[in-house]
């Protein structure tokens, strides 16, 4: 039987620079690379992936849609 269960970790985002987004989260819990990260911005929920580990239990990733 597959593993249907989702893990879930909570980010904090520590820079945006245009589609280029720094998120922070336990050291413990790094998402992977290419992983997606929904973010809610308002009632819309956007979507971003992985790109980088860029040191310090932060994630570079790339917006796959609006940044503004």
């Amino acid at each position: 039987m597959p593993n249907t269960e989702e893990k879930t970790n909570i980010g904090a985002i520590a820079a945006v620079n245009g589609p280029v987004i720094d998120v922070r989260f336990a050291p413990d819990a790094l998402p992977k690379l290419r992983e997606a990260l929904t973010v809610a911005v308002g009632k819309e929920t956007r979507v971003m992936e992985v790109a980088q580990h860029i040191g310090g239990a932060v994630v570079r990733c790339i917006m796959l849609g609006a940044s503004e």
